[in-house]
């Protein structure tokens, strides 16, 4: 019944309704669909099943074709020739969702919606209306993926020219944008047609024309850049229009339009990753004029009595060109021109750039940092050991910023120069070591992953050494984290944990793991060593509670790293009687290092080395335990009464209890 009336309202809304009749009787038919698709995805799903039970598919879609598709066609010649102002652009006009419902029909009846729609497409392509053209531009987008095995698609190449033609000549603005959209689903789906013939000649000029139209076109120019370069298109193809693609999307990155800039980003990402190393000069040119379109757009960025919209739009052209920037220097390796003049404006980004940057400047400081520094000697070069220390400063800030994206970033660069630069770690250790604590008791209150990433990253400052003053804040940050993982653990009312509880648990064990790694093997490399004795209890905690996860399906990870401790600890043993007991006598440390070795056994993304390294441990202990013994008893024989240290009762030397 309700198709039946919808079927009326549509014949009623065709014959000349309001607008508020045809958007509601286009968003009915477009749920129908969309519930067609996922009943037909769903039998495909059972057909690899048995026994199960298929949800019967009514075809209201295809029963109702010939005059949907011809209701929708009518609506898509009902665009406005003026572009949407800003406040009008969240609601979709009756020709847009037309559209966007033909797209849903033809997913649900694929190449049987091509003798719909092919006979409107031919008859006003050509055609002197611009919005019976613009119609038809559309239609042939929405519906060109279904093409491919259809004998009524002949002529593609001819329509192909047509959409050219339509952008070469003087239409509207909007017949260009929808024609752009066009040839953009050509590169994504009939590359096949893009490169007949003379077509790929006329598809660059008309790109290459776009970067000169309004915004909307060129964002539609941009993205058929993105969807060529994405394609399986012979890159080789492309090398002779390379100096006007690479200019063309620099220019849309530093524009303030943040659908252009946006797009020109990504797409001028895809682009360099494909540049073959032989054409060096113009990836060193590229990465030279991103960098200083940046540096030019921190500088207009500290300018005072800037207003709210400019302020705005210069925020726009720092995030995309950073997020260029640091694509290019991810991408180029060893080729990177100019490091430090790059590191030195991306260092700028972060100290004086607008919040929106901050992110992606991380990120490329980290591919520099990691990529192009390690093994540096920065003690040979006093300038750049000023800009490492600037570095310093800014991502002290950065630690306290409210930006979570930020504040992750901030964390995993900090770990990278734990790494590359311990020297220059230890001079801050106490400001950084600060910060962290106080990040973690911030974070821990949310009981976010945040936390998780800071106990992560103080592992990784802790593998460098020098952590003997702050050995207190992370047993008591690690005590906190294991209450969190022991209540996460703890069926709640009566019901089992579910999956989301257990990853927690699993991820925060993980994150001890890494804390005390970082004690075990940063204070030995200072020939120090942990008072275990003190930590002992807590060690056996951590194990109690890893004992009780390996049943889960995701806890590899988490068994292989507490076996990373476990022969971190093993060694101490030998002069420590508590650690000795925990690790022969626990029955929880024999369970997990049976469990790393099965994991090592059945799965090879098991790290063999960490479960090889505590079973290796522990039996090294063993071994020297029974040696012990077994020399003391050669020296001195049985032990009896007599040859005890301390009196044993009824012994000669003692009156009878």
């Amino acid at each position: 019944d309700f198709v039946k009336d919808l079927e009326k309202d549509t014949r009623k809304a065709l014959e000349g309704g309001d607008e508020e009749l045809t958007k509601r009787v286009i968003e009915q038919w477009n749920q129908i669909a969309e519930s067609e698709y996922d009943v037909k995805l769903a039998n495909e799903q059972i057909d690899e099943m048995e026994d199960c039970k298929k949800d019967v598919n009514r075809h209201y879609i295809k029963n109702a074709a010939p005059n949907l598709v011809k209701f929708l066609l009518e609506n898509m010649m009902k665009q406005n020739e003026v572009p949407k102002a800003n406040d009008e652009a969240a609601s979709l006009s009756v020709a847009e969702a037309a559209e966007i419902c033909l797209h849903e029909v033809g997913i649900c009846l694929e190449e049987d919606v091509i003798p719909h729609v092919w006979p409107f497409i031919r008859s006003n392509i050509r055609s002197t209306n611009w919005r019976r053209s613009c119609a038809a531009v559309v239609a042939l987008g929405a519906t060109l993926e279904f093409t491919k095995s259809n004998t009524l698609c002949e002529d593609l190449g001819e329509l192909f020219q047509s959409v050219v033609g339509l952008i070469e000549s003087n239409h509207a603005t909007i017949v260009k944008e929808s024609s752009l959209f066009c040839l953009g689903k050509f590169c994504q789906r009939r590359l096949d047609v893009v490169k007949t013939g003379k077509n790929f000649p006329k598809l660059m000029t008309s790109i290459q024309r776009s970067f000169s139209e309004d915004a909307k076109s060129k964002a539609q120019g941009i993205s058929a850049i993105q969807n060529l370069v994405e394609s399986t298109l012979e890159f080789s193809i492309l090398l002779p229009h390379l100096p006007w693609l690479i200019d063309g999307l620099i220019k849309a990155v530093s524009t303030s339009n943040k659908e252009v800039s946006g797009g020109a980003s990504e797409a001028l990402g895809a682009l360099l990753g494909k540049v073959p190393p032989s054409r060096h000069l113009l990836l060193e040119t590229t990465v030279r004029e991103l960098r200083k379109r940046l540096q030019a757009a921190v500088e207009r960025g500290c300018e005072r009595g800037l207003s709210k919209e400019q302020e705005r739009d210069i925020n726009c052209s720092q995030e995309n060109l950073t997020a260029a920037l640091a694509g290019a220097l991810v991408r180029l390796g060893a080729q990177v021109p100019e490091v430090w003049d790059c590191f030195i404006v991306l260092k700028d980004v972060i100290k004086r750039g607008m919040p929106g940057a901050h992110s992606d400047a991380i990120i490329a400081i980290g591919s520099i940092v990691t990529d192009k520094f390690n093994g540096i000697d920065l003690n040979k070069d006093p300038k750049h050991r000023k800009h490492m220390a600037e570095l310093h400063s800014v991502l002290m800030n950065c630690l306290q910023a409210v930006d979570e994206s930020v504040f992750s970033m901030c964390l995993t660069l900090i770990s990278d120069i734990a790494q590359s630069f311990p020297s220059l770690m230890a001079e801050r250790l106490d400001e950084y070591m600060n910060l962290l604590d106080l990040a973690y008791w911030t974070k821990a209150a949310a009981e976010g992953s945040s936390q998780v990433q800071v106990m992560t990253c103080i592992g990784d400052v802790a593998l460098e050494g020098r952590m003997e003053k702050h050995v207190g804040k992370i047993i008591k940050i690690m005590d906190n984290a294991l209450l969190l993982a022991s209540k996460s653990q703890s069926p709640q009312n009566g019901e089992g944990k579910n999956d989301d509880e257990s990853e927690i648990t699993l991820s925060l064990i993980e994150a001890i793991c890494d804390m005390w790694t970082g004690l075990f093997q940063g204070l030995r490399g200072e020939d120090k060593e942990l008072p275990l004795m003190k930590y002992v209890g807590k060690l056996a905690a951590l194990m109690n509670v890893m004992a009780a996860m390996l049943d889960h399906d995701s806890c590899e990870r988490a068994t292989v790293m507490t076996c990373g401790i476990i022969g971190d600890m093993a060694p101490y043993g030998v002069k420590c009687m508590e650690v000795k007991k925990l690790i022969l006598e626990n029955p929880n440390v024999k369970k997990i290092v049976a469990a790393g070795l099965k994991q090592k056994i059945h799965n090879s993304d098991c790290d063999a080395k960490s479960v090889t390294y505590a079973k290796t441990a522990v039996e090294n202990l063993q071994r020297k335990v029974e040696g012990s013994v077994a020399d003391e008893q050669t020296q001195t024989g049985p032990k009896t009464a007599s040859t005890l240290t301390h009196p044993v009762p009824n012994s000669p030397s003692m009156p009878p209890i």
